[in-house]
């Protein structure tokens, strides 16, 4: 089952169970082999154990659920998530405003869109490797990717990747959370070239 949350801009995808919780816990399951988004029901105690504190022991799964969704929709920081093929199913608001397209238009989508063609060969076999090997090398690494804006226009992004397993902890999908490092980069680039320039004066 799908459920879709346009006005918070992320597309969650949820289990076969009517009653089953669409967001998990931002970190592994204790004993997993792979740090990273896990999808499944978990009470307060849950997430005490893995070292999610809640405030008030009134807050109910649920509302700990709804939290989780409301950070993902309104974090500045671009949050995709694809499924195991790709397919991307969250695309967040952070998402929408560095890269210009609007859930609508990203939804569904192969993730690999958003960067130029030269590179969607080695992006997606990476993705591939990934999938099927269930671990990610260089995981606590942020990598600078080059991508594409709706308008055209060249942008860089500092991005983390991770995996997301099932309650059985199955991979059965990946996320990456990005924020646009494009002025960062110019200027590093800039100055690199200037102390070029006099090095050969």
């Amino acid at each position: 089952m799908i459920n879709a949350f346009s006005d918070s801009h992320v597309l969650l995808s949820a289990s076969e169970r009517p009653d089953a919780a669409v967001m998990g816990s931002l970190r592994s399951p204790l004993g997993s082999r792979d740090p990273g988004l896990h999808f499944g029901r978990l009470s307060p105690i849950d997430l005490s154990r893995r070292g999610l504190g809640t405030r008030s022991t009134g807050v109910t799964a649920e509302g700990i659920e709804d939290c989780c969704r409301a950070m993902i929709a309104q974090a500045a920081e671009a949050i995709i998530m694809t499924d195991s093929a790709g397919m991307i199913r969250i695309w967040n608001h952070g998402a929408e405003r560095i890269f210009g397209y609007s859930p609508a238009e990203a939804l569904g989508r192969v993730f690999t869109w958003v960067v130029p063609p030269r590179l969607r060969g080695t992006l997606w076999a990476g993705f591939r490797h990934s999938i099927e090997s269930g671990r990610i090398a260089n995981r606590d690494d942020v990598f600078r990717m080059q991508a594409t804006r709706k308008s055209g226009g060249r942008l860089y992004v500092d991005l983390s990747f991770g995996l997301v397993r099932d309650e059985v902890d199955s991979v059965i999908g990946a996320f990456a959370i990005g924020r646009d490092c494009t002025a960062r980069h110019l200027a590093e680039k800039a100055m690199v070239l200037e102390l070029q320039r006099r090095t050969w004066s």
